[in-house]
């Protein structure tokens, strides 16, 4: 069964979702990251190449000929996503990623603002309807800054 894990707390998503994303790729796994929205994706993609400026995380959008081939994926639609690449999924979105149970990791970032602690409420809802216990992490307390 999937493992589902929420990080909630996250004051800067896009940079945590970095450093996850590179360290998930660093102990081999291959990883999609998800989000609905095709602007953030795309800011989610430049942040990649900036957060660290002498390391190189590789990734490439789903549909790039190159895909099959790159650890990390980025996708607005789940329907794309290659067998291969069904390890780690990263969701920066506010929906419940689509065929989710195909994947050996979910892991949910959660902001600190209302509107994602309220979106990711529905979203563990959910994964608890259908059957699974998700897993919750504290960045806040784990990082010390509560």
């Amino acid at each position: 069964m999937t493992q589902v894990d929420f990080h909630f707390n996250v004051p800067d998503v896009g940079q945590y979702a970095c450093r996850l994303v590179r360290k998930a790729w660093h102990a081999g796994h291959r990883v999609v990251v998800y989000c609905e929205d095709t602007r953030r994706l795309a800011r989610f993609d430049r942040q990649l190449w900036d957060f660290q400026p002498l390391a190189f995380v590789p990734h490439v959008s789903v549909r790039h000929p190159l895909a099959a081939r790159t650890p990390i994926l980025l996708t607005a639609s789940e329907a794309e996503v290659p067998a291969s690449h069904r390890q780690v999924l990263v969701n920066l979105g506010e929906r419940m990623p689509p065929a989710f149970s195909g994947y050996a990791r979910v892991i949910e970032l959660v902001g600190s603002d209302a509107a994602s602690r309220q979106a990711a409420r529905a979203r563990f809802r959910s994964y608890r309807e259908q059957g699974y216990t998700p897993l919750t992490h504290d960045v806040e307390e784990r990082d010390g800054t509560r």
